[in-house]
């Protein structure tokens, strides 16, 4: 793949890539520079640091081990020509992840085909993550929130939508618990440490060409900035989106405009409306 060779030579000479792959390159920067950080495409240096595919016999990185790594995971460092076809990492060690937002690309690009075949219906569903339009046999397309504390399947609310992209992001898909501490796959890049502010973050994108993807990228940054600075820069760069967020402490943080029913994980959790 266009990523794969681009990761093959970090350091070395711009990797000549398909218009496609350089489009969602450019579209990942610039949320990373829009987010300031709190997404980074060049992941790739911290993943090993969190592989959580056997939970026991996960080690948490030591802060020397972050460090060593930490100056790799930067947007800034990726050097797009975008008239000649180019990519290029700036440093030897470097790497492009697009785990934060493949799934909602991938889920974009079916919306597509569907669309080129004359489908004007239809919710693609990438486990979690969808992207849908019109209605479907019993109104607006219906999307659970799990309950990030609960079994697969238990929601906590209901997302309703007649077009766009809905996706959640929280730290109950991936993670072991270590002396009391929570560690889990939606990492800060700013920090190369598990965003802790967050359980469950559920963003809802209007309908548009990327929609799926922007849920994707904006559900992981929610996760990583929480309601108080993520919810601003929502409604600054992606006009019309909404979201919830659940807290460590059970309570329920609606964006203005987000008029989902999600309850709280405790009767003492109440909702936090966020004021515009």
């Amino acid at each position: 793949s266009d990523v794969a060779r681009v990761d093959a030579d970090p350091g070395g000479e711009p990797v000549k890539v398909r218009p496609e792959t350089m489009a969602l390159l450019e579209r990942s920067v610039a949320s990373c520079k829009a987010t300031g950080r709190a997404f980074d495409p060049t992941f790739f240096a911290l993943s090993p640091l969190y592989d959580l595919r056997d939970p026991e016999k996960f080690v948490p990185p030591t802060d020397a081990a972050i460090a060593a790594v930490l100056p790799l995971v930067d947007c800034r460092k990726i050097e797009l020509d975008p008239k000649r076809g180019t990519v290029r990492l700036a440093k030897k060690g470097m790497g492009l992840h697009l785990g934060g937002n493949a799934k909602g690309t991938s889920l974009d690009e079916a919306a597509r085909v569907l669309e080129a075949a004359g489908i004007t219906r239809y919710v693609v569903d990438g486990g979690g993550d969808i992207t849908c339009r019109g209605e479907g046999p019993k109104g607006p397309w219906r999307v659970g929130i799990q309950n990030p504390r609960g079994p697969r399947g238990e929601t906590l609310g209901v997302v309703r939508s007649t077009g766009g992209g809905v996706a959640t992001s929280g730290d109950y898909e991936r993670f072991v618990v270590i002396d009391g501490v929570r560690y889990h796959h939606i990492v800060d890049p700013r920090t190369g440490k598990s965003a802790s502010g967050c359980m469950s973050a559920t963003v809802s994108v209007p309908e548009g060409p990327h929609a799926g993807e922007i849920a994707d990228t904006w559900a992981t940054t929610m996760c990583v900035l929480g309601p108080d600075k993520g919810f601003p820069l929502l409604a600054k760069h992606v006009p019309g989106a909404v979201a919830a967020i659940i807290t460590p402490d059970g309570q329920v943080h609606r964006s203005p405009g987000f008029d989902a029913e999600v309850r709280g994980l405790e009767a003492r959790a109440p909702e936090v409306h966020h004021a515009p």
